[in-house]
Parts: structure tokens; sequence; C-alpha cells
């Protein structure tokens, strides 16, 4: 009988122990699923609840409130303070509710909103030109032009990519100090705040001189706050990729500086529109012709346009997709010296807003030695024109005929 009872107790206490496992496994997954894709933890349905002169579009979880528009009224708006309960719940997040979670190749987890919306609900309109960028809802686009002072509230934790996307220069950005998102993904760095701080002390990010930098001081995200002229601060040993560097007119790189971050070749290859100074005594950067070169490997870091012009220092040997400073909103001739021997070939194509690729690019090549053109995405567009020296016209189309074959009857060559 004893065995019985013992027998019975043990196939009791595997069940006990099966049925554990299983619904441990299960809030595994779950708690997974809410960790690669936090949108899952939050109601499907959206309410909306007026505070003020602003409306706010929400959905709940059990973690608090997730903010995805917020839409001004026609009253005194020049501050929006985003409150911290909504429906007797704290606000956690802010984000656009269209937004999926995507991992991206080379980068952090980061958030991206499918139809590019910021809080607000504006976007970029698809009939926008290089020349003529149009923001809609115009209604909101203008109402939102009154907000001088954004405050976010200290409860709030995760903020999206794009939040502040396509609002207007000029605002006053006030950052919760227990933010836990890596801002070097949201984007804050494309809008020229007039400034930006923390309530408090934040475990992960400082803002120095307007930069936002890693706590240790070593690695820089962007500028945030429009400068007539910026320093990078002394103790930063990285600029990283994950940034804007606009909003200034002048910029100045420390010697301290021993790494600026490859755009890479799917990247956004804009770096600033400032003149940019590198301390002589920086040992591994320096300036010529208004851009930036590695001096130990002899590659092009950023290439500075002037006036629609880019005259390639003749101490670069390597071209792999650097980054554009100066004005890039025109790019009309590339000069490559003979110095150079190797070049990808997205390393011209890639500037920002080029209207110049309607009426075509100069790419004038110095050495008698075609040099060796890597990937096979072609540099040149219709209406490219190359230029060699005298007699080389030959060996330079027989050594990237496959660069160029696609194109071979809608780009010019010549020869000086």
């Amino acid at each position: 009988m004893k065995r019985k009872t013992g027998k019975r107790i043990t196939a009791i206490c595997i069940a006990v122990a099966a049925v554990i496992c299983a619904y441990s496994g299960v809030c595994y997954f779950q708690k997974k699923q809410c960790a690669d894709n936090p949108y899952k933890a939050y109601a499907a349905k959206e309410e909306s609840r007026k505070e003020g002169n602003f409306e706010y579009t929400y959905r709940t979880g059990a973690e608090g409130v997730w903010i995805t528009k917020i839409t001004p009224s026609d009253g005194d708006i020049s501050v929006l303070k985003i409150p911290s309960k909504l429906a007797g719940k704290k606000v956690v997040r802010l984000g656009n509710g269209n937004g999926t979670f995507k991992q991206e190749e080379n980068a952090d987890a980061m958030w991206e909103a499918e139809n590019r919306r910021n809080i607000f609900g504006e976007k970029c309109s698809e009939d926008s030109t290089v020349e003529n960028i149009i923001i809609e809802p115009k209604d909101v686009y203008d109402r939102v032009a009154q907000i001088e002072e954004i405050d976010v509230p200290d409860t709030v934790q995760w903020i999206d990519l794009g939040l502040f996307a396509y609002v207007q220069n000029g605002k006053v950005l006030r950052l919760p100090a227990g933010l836990k998102t890596k801002l070097e993904d949201t984007g804050l760095t494309g809008v020229k705040w007039k400034e930006v701080s923390f309530s408090g002390e934040n475990k992960n990010y400082k803002i120095v001189d307007g930069f936002l930098c890693s706590k240790d001081g070593k690695t820089v995200y962007g500028l945030l706050e429009e400068r007539e002229e910026s320093k990078i601060p002394d103790r930063v040993e990285t600029i990283s990729k994950k940034g804007n560097y606009f909003g200034t007119k002048e910029m100045q790189i420390p010697a301290s500086v021993t790494e600026i971050e490859a755009a890479g070749e799917y990247e956004d290859h804009n770096f600033t529109e400032a003149n940019v100074q590198i301390a002589k005594d920086n040992p591994k950067y320096a300036e010529k012709n208004g851009s930036i070169y590695d001096k130990t490997s002899g590659e092009l870091v950023a290439a500075y346009l002037d006036n629609g012009v880019i005259n390639v220092p003749d101490t670069v040997k390597r071209i792999f997709c650097p980054w554009y400073i100066g004005d890039t909103t025109t790019f009309r001739r590339m000069v490559v010296p003979k110095s150079v021997t190797f070049m990808h070939t997205k390393s011209g194509n890639n500037v920002r807003n080029n209207p110049a690729g309607h009426t075509g690019t100069t790419y004038f090549f110095e050495g008698r030695t075609p040099l060796h053109l890597v990937s096979g995405v072609c540099l040149f567009e219709e209406k490219d024109t190359i230029v060699v020296p005298k007699g080389c016209k030959k060996d330079y189309q027989e050594k990237w005929s496959s660069n160029v074959s696609r194109l071979q009857q809608k780009i010019s060559w010549e020869e000086k």
C-alpha cells in the first residue's frame, strides 16, 4: 500500500513538474516574443484622450501606456508637456502606431515605421523633390511649427526611431533621465534643436556642448544642438556613424579622435554640411582640400563638396564609400588623382539629394593606368561623363567594361 502511495505521489510530482515546465516555456516564449517585438505587449485597439490642447492616441499594456500619436489643436500649443499618465496608467513608450520591429543587418535592433510617420502623424510627401520637400498633412505641419518646447515625462523609457522626424528646427527638447532606448538609433540628431537636456543623470548618455555622447565621453553619436561653430569634446575617441552632424558651419575634430566609423556601402553618407578641421597633432587623420583622409591607410574618410565639386586629395590611395561633407545638394564633378588605385563603385552615386543625376556628373581620372573598380554596382549613371588622360580611353574602357556595359550608350567618354 505504501509503495502504491509512493508511486502516486511520484506521478503527481512529475505531472506538476511537467505543467510548471510547460508554463515556464510558454511564459518564456511570450516574453521572447515581446522582446523581439514589444508592440505585441500592447492592446491592438487604440484609444484617444485630450489633455490640454493636445489629443493623445494610445494603447495600453501591462507595463503602462504607449502613446502612438499626438495631435495639436488650434489653441496655445507653444509648450508640449506630454502627460506622465493616461487612463490611470503611466506613459512608458512613445512612437508611431504603424511601426514594425526590424533587425538591421549591421546595426542593433531598432524601430522603423512602415509609413515613415512621426509622433504627430506627419510624413514626407511622395511629391517631394530635392528642391522642395513637402511634409503632410500641411495643417498639422503648420501647427507643429508653433511648438517651442517638448517635455517628455520621466515615466517614459522607450522612444521610437523617427519620433520627431520632420519637425521644424529650433525647438527645446527635454528628455527623461531613465530612457532605456539606444538614442543613437532614434534619429534625434536629424533635427537641429535649440537645446536638448536630460531631466537628470542618464546611465548611458550625456550631452556635452550640444553633442550626444556616451556616458564615458569616449564616443560621440551626433550633434543635437544648432551652433555656429562646434568642437567635438576632447575626450572623444570614436565618431559614430549613427548620427548626423548638421546644424553647424564649422566643426573641429580633436587629436583624441582615433576612429571615424566608416559610412559603409548601404549607410546614409552625409556627415555634415560644415567645414571640418582636424587637429594638426591628430595621429591618424588629416584634412586636405576640405576632405578628411586616413594618414596610415591613405583611405578617403570624408569627401568635401565645394560648389558641387569633389577634389580628392593626392594623398589618398583608396576610396571606399566615404562620408560627404559641405554642400551636398549638388554634385557636378569629381576629380580623382593618380594616387588613387582602388575605388568602390558606390563611392560617387551615394551623395545625398543628387540633382546632378538629371544633367550628368563628370568624373575626371588623372591616372594613366585605370584604377581598380570594386563591386558589380555601376558607379556611373546616365548622362555622366568620364574624362581620362589622352591616349588612355581604350585601356579604361577595356578594364571597366563590366562596370559600364549597361550604360555604354548613355555615358560619354573624353580625353584631355
